[in-house]
């Protein structure tokens, strides 16, 4: 569904990894494990407010960050 929605906002996908689940540094909601997931994209400057809106709705992420290169 991450992929899906940055395709949606008119973004691209580079590159995709998974790196599977792992301990948390900190529980996180209660969470003491987490699924890892890293994706490279490009997208327009304004999808990004977009993208972080959907992230915060969907209750299966729990921490996102995306950064600029």
């Amino acid at each position: 569904s991450v992929r899906d929605t940055v395709i949606k906002n008119g973004g691209n996908i580079k590159k995709e990894e998974s790196w599977g689940k792992k301990q948390l540094v900190y529980p996180v909601k209660k969470f003491k494990e987490g699924y890892y997931y890293k994706l490279d994209f490009t997208s327009p400057a304004d999808a990004i407010t977009k993208l972080e809106a959907s992230y915060k709705l969907n209750q299966d992420i729990l921490r996102t960050m995306i950064t600029r290169r």
